[in-house]
């Protein structure tokens, strides 16, 4: 798993070891290791904020890094401190595949293996969150492999290994499903929208790129 902040400073990797490595992108210099989950980490999501300490730029300037580990953990550590801010199992212990935070990353999403296959919202305070979810939101088939949220922060996409992709409004409650779209053949495995909002790309093991048109 890869996750970059959106400065571009701080790149991090993990593999199937369990510690989670956080490069210097541009001098190429490791800054720490996290020690992980406790079993292997499955997924990565840097917190979108942008606060860059002036004494420490190599530092990077998100200082929230969420994983999800197979053994259904969800961990946001202080990449600044290396310590964690909030660590529990989700749910019954599923995998989690997949992690997004909103644009303002006030919001958390995670998205759990089968059978639990449950794409979750957290609310996110100070760079922690409640263990309790703010809405588990059921109807996907399958593992949970991919989020990513509208640069508008009023949606969510979600793709999981039903080849499916599925469209989640935001309420003030939650979300609510929207659209299933079904273009490829095998899981997806990658979704990202354009820094406009007004296109997303899909990407499944059946090694298709397929270009969505988002409307207004």
């Amino acid at each position: 798993a890869v996750s970059a902040e959106r400065c571009g400073v701080l790149l991090a990797v993990a593999g199937g070891d369990g510690p989670v490595l956080v490069w210097n992108a541009v001098s190429v210099e490791p800054v720490t290791t996290l020690p992980g989950n406790g079993a292997p980490v499955a997924a990565l999501a840097f917190s979108p904020e942008c606060v860059r300490p002036p004494a420490a730029p190599a530092q990077g300037c998100s200082r929230t890094l969420a994983t999800g580990g197979f053994d259904g953990r969800l961990i946001l550590w202080d990449t600044a401190t290396g310590t964690p801010r909030t660590q529990f199992v989700v749910g019954d212990g599923a995998p989690l595949l997949a992690l997004a935070f909103n644009p303002e990353g006030t919001l958390l999403a995670t998205g759990s293996a089968a059978p639990d296959s449950r794409l979750r919202l957290w609310r996110i305070v100070d760079g922690a969150a409640d263990a309790n979810p703010l809405a588990e939101l059921t109807g996907t088939v399958g593992d949970i492999q991919a989020i990513v949220f509208h640069p508008s922060g009023g949606w969510l996409v979600s793709g999981s290994t039903d080849a499916t992709l599925r469209t989640w409004a935001l309420t003030p409650s939650g979300a609510e499903l929207r659209q299933t779209l079904a273009q490829h053949v095998g899981a997806v495995f990658a979704l990202a929208f354009s820094p406009d909002g007004r296109t997303l790309v899909s990407g499944g093991a059946d090694g298709v790129v397929v270009v969505w048109g988002v409307g207004p």
